[in-house]
């Protein structure tokens, strides 16, 4: 069933289970089994819901990145002029930015479109951050997407207990 979501995840309802489907008849069960049947199902829904919901995630997101992609001259142009930034999360891929998005092919995704905030001024923030936590900690720090009150932004954290706030 997850796979068929999956497959035909793009704008289709995942589909719905039913009790009978199953072989089960609800007057053969005792009241503590049918509780445990439905709890057992409820998961399993839950379960198919989130793989869907992640499924058209990434559709969203590959349909966005190829949008971006398909600008290529204008991609191009820009990593021409601007400085090479290394994703904070994966530390693998290249830092693109298109339409006030930042993204990497690791499926970091970061909306500044509002803030106006370019990939240099990126850099330095991560390379601010780096030093600042560099100068009190011996520790390796992780880059995270965190949602503090309502408000979601990229922040340097550590083992010592350290959150800065990088854009």
């Amino acid at each position: 069933c997850r796979n068929v979501m999956v497959e035909n995840g793009k704008g289709k309802e995942p589909p719905r289970v039913s009790v009978e489907e199953f072989g089960f008849d609800h007057a053969e069960m005792s009241g503590n089994e049918y509780e445990e049947l439905l709890l057992m199902l409820q998961d399993i829904i839950e379960e198919e819901e989130q793989a869907y919901e992640e499924a058209m995630l990434r559709n969203a997101m590959a349909e966005e990145a190829e949008a971006c992609l398909g600008l290529g001259d204008d991609i191009l142009a820009q990593q021409e002029s601007d400085v090479t930034v290394v994703c904070p999360i994966c530390e693998a891929n290249r830092l693109l930015q298109c339409r006030g998005v930042l993204f990497c092919p690791c499926g970091f995704r970061f909306d500044t479109q509002h803030d106006g905030i370019s990939l240099q001024h990126v850099y330095g923030q991560l390379m601010d951050a780096s030093r600042e936590h560099g100068a009190a900690c011996g520790h390796k720090p992780v880059f995270q997407v965190l949602e503090r009150m309502g408000f979601k932004g990229l922040f340097l954290t550590c083992q010592c207990g350290a959150q800065l706030l990088v854009i």
